[in-house]
């Protein structure tokens, strides 16, 4: 407390030196982590500084648990405007143009410091990506093709492919001086027996957080450790990016399109069995309205348009299972 209010005094002293004035309204205290439940009392020229839950940091919302919610929740909105905005300005229905112009406006807004606020929540990372998956849906040509198609047609990378390759790029520029960072205060370079992989690997501690431990500072490196040698130790920046673009990183990624189409399929098996084995008695069907609901929210969640042959599967039983209990309504 002393250390923190001295210094506070000390800015006060060193601003009337220079004729600067303070702006004491944009000020706030921020208490980190959940045992942190002491509020101390801050002042600049006897002006008592306020405690807040979450302060604005040069365009990224910080909280007091470091989860970054609040972030993601206003630059999801912005995007989402802004992507709106391009659709309906843009008189030229051409992919790759009103894509580019996505690029350039839109995409921006949820990569700006994402070394710092990278989400390791699986509802935060949809919930980014959604933005561009909304997008692309609504481009001529693409809306009946599943996501990981759109993409690829698009040449381009998901937003969660395209911040991991951004967490590496920072990596090697502060590995090979390439920024203003002290590598001491970041990463330890392994010193250990295993000499498997390159030379550059660094050590990762373990962690009981979970802040800590999705950390830029730990996040990263277990990616950074299983690239080869001749990735890591690459002699330029340039050429470290494009030779990241060869290296396949789908294991490291925690949204992947197969597990939500697999579980797709297995609810569409397990509602036919409902429709043919239990013969539509009143009690499963109104369980069986229950899950084609869940299933339609699903649908839209996830964009499972792969699965396009088997809607209509679906459609077919729905339609069946509809006239049965109509039928059963009559008797």
């Amino acid at each position: 407390l002393l250390i923190i209010q001295r210094g506070l005094h000390n800015l006060k002293r060193w601003c009337i030196k220079w004729q600067l004035n303070i702006s004491i309204e944009k000020w706030a205290v921020l208490h980190l982590g959940s045992y942190n439940k002491t509020f101390n009392n801050y002042n600049i020229d006897t002006v008592q500084l306020p405690n807040t839950c979450e302060v604005k940091d040069l365009g990224v919302t910080v909280d007091s648990m470091l989860t970054f919610k609040s972030h993601i929740n206003n630059i999801v909105t912005k995007a989402h405007q802004r992507a709106s905005l391009i659709i309906r300005c843009f008189q030229s229905r051409e992919p790759e143009l009103l894509f580019k112009a996505f690029t350039v406006y839109v995409r921006p807004l949820l990569e700006y410091c994402s070394v710092i606020w990278s989400p390791h929540y699986v509802c935060d990372i949809n919930k980014i990506e959604s933005v561009q998956r909304r997008f692309t849906k609504r481009l001529n040509g693409l809306r009946d093709l599943p996501y990981s198609v759109r993409i690829s047609k698009l040449n381009d990378d998901t937003l969660e492919l395209r911040r991991l390759k951004l967490d590496l790029v920072m990596v090697y520029k502060v590995v090979h001086n390439l920024v203003n960072l002290n590598f001491e205060d970041l990463f330890h370079i392994n010193r250990g027996r295993i000499t498997r992989g390159h030379e550059l690997r660094l050590l990762r501690e373990n962690s009981k957080v979970l802040a800590r431990s999705n950390n830029f500072c730990c996040r990263p490196l277990k990616i950074w450790n299983s690239l080869d040698a001749s990735v890591a130790e690459a002699k330029s920046l340039y050429v470290f990016k494009s030779l990241l673009n060869t290296v396949n990183f789908e294991k490291f990624l925690l949204v992947r399109d197969w597990i939500i189409l697999c579980l797709f399929n297995c609810v569409i098996v397990f509602k036919i069995v409902i429709v043919i084995v239990l013969n539509f008695s009143f009690t499963f069907t109104v369980f069986y309205y229950i899950i084609l609901s869940w299933i339609g929210e699903l649908w839209a969640s996830y964009d499972l348009s792969l699965l396009w042959h088997s809607s209509y599967i679906y459609f077919i039983f729905y339609r069946l299972h509809t006239l049965n209990f109509m039928w059963w309504l009559c008797q």
